[in-house]
């Protein structure tokens, strides 16, 4: 789902909305996750989120990932408020998850040379003795 928002602000979305049906998720925490999810990604792109939901929580969510306004699971109601659309990319936006490997890949790699060069010293040092 992250690749899908991230390619709606590469063209130019300055909000973010989702309108689902939850009720498949029946009552778990399915429906909370979800919402942190949203403002996590709300976050992640700078861009406000207005959610609607049947049995979930609708809610609008800040740029900076903070529940501005919701109302509860499984009420019916409507949700009035405002948001401030915002243009421009941030940087995982723009790069996605490419930073994150990357630099895992970096680590892993440095950690199994590292691995490797302490077996040959204590080798030599078991040969030594």
């Amino acid at each position: 789902m992250s690749r899908d928002v991230r390619k709606g602000v590469t063209q130019g979305a300055s909000f973010l909305t989702n309108i689902s049906d939850y009720s498949w998720f029946g009552h778990s925490t399915a429906l909370p996750q979800s919402l942190q999810m949203a403002a996590m990604q709300a976050r992640e792109e700078e861009k406000p989120d207005i959610r609607s939901t049947n049995t979930g929580v609708t809610a609008i969510i800040s740029p900076e990932g903070k529940i501005q306004d919701k109302l509860p699971a499984y009420v019916r109601g409507a949700l009035n408020g405002k948001i401030s659309p915002r243009k421009g990319k941030t940087p995982f936006g723009e790069y996605g998850d490419w930073p994150f490997l990357i630099g895992s890949f970096l680590v892993l790699t440095i950690l199994r040379v590292g691995w490797k060069d302490y077996q040959l010293l204590h080798l030599r040092r078991k040969k030594s003795k």
